[in-house]
């Protein structure tokens, strides 16, 4: 334990300090990342991001020739720093999130998305709310990228975020139904209804993630399932 802490001393908590130009008070949140709503696989992979220990083009090309160091949506060398933050693929993705960030009354930024938004005791239901949306968006970047490596057609990275967070949102309202604790449930999710609403104890979706998810319908039909 005391070797482990000796040789800890003086690294660099993140990859992205110099990147982010993060001041000696900017850290990560790592308290928030194992916090419910949040599974451990989405905590694993926000550890990875922070650390750089993710494997993309850029790395993978050193390893093997044969694969190209490009960005899949782009032309750019894809580095960790591109595949989550610089890529114009998120831009529309980081637009959706800004406005759910807006409807808790915070500000998103590039920042909080890679380091997390700071956990209070006072304010925990919103605080795990929008960190739950920080990893559901960054597990979404993963699936969109792995899908269009694959060759799917699934991978738009708006629609990927919406269905996730609605199967969230549907897996959370069947628990408190099913526990008669609906209240607690709107008072969780439905934020002014923008996200979801409930009518005669039936979950109705709201506009925010649903117009999302209605357009990439309108292109692909019912080639996809949609949760």
């Amino acid at each position: 334990m005391v070797l482990n802490q000796r040789n800890l001393a003086g690294r660099v908590d993140t990859k992205w300090r110099t990147q982010l130009a993060l001041t000696e008070t900017q850290r990560p949140e790592w308290r928030s990342l194992y916090k419910p709503q949040l599974t451990w696989r989405g905590g694993d992979q926000q550890w990875r991001i922070l650390h750089g220990a993710i494997a993309v083009n850029g790395f993978l090309s050193y390893i093997n020739p044969n694969i190209s160091a490009e960005c899949p949506f782009c032309n750019h060398r894809e580095t960790v720093f591109h595949c989550f933050s610089e890529c114009d693929h998120l831009s529309v993705l980081f637009l959706l999130l800004n406005q759910m960030f807006s409807l808790l009354g915070e500000a998103f930024s590039q920042t909080i998305f890679i380091l997390g938004f700071r956990y209070h005791r006072r304010g925990k239901a919103k605080c795990q709310l929008l960190n739950l949306f920080i990893g559901q968006a960054k597990l979404a970047i993963y699936k969109s990228r792995r899908n269009k490596i694959g060759g799917s057609l699934d991978y738009d990275l708006q629609t990927i975020f919406a269905r996730m967070v609605n199967a969230r949102i549907k897996t959370d309202f069947n628990f408190y139904r099913a526990t008669n604790n609906i209240e607690e449930f709107k008072s969780t999710w439905c934020l002014n209804d923008e996200l979801c609403l409930v009518e005669e104890e039936e979950l109705v979706f709201g506009g925010l993630l649903n117009s999302v998810l209605f357009s990439f319908f309108l292109l692909f039909g019912s080639c996809f399932c949609f949760l």
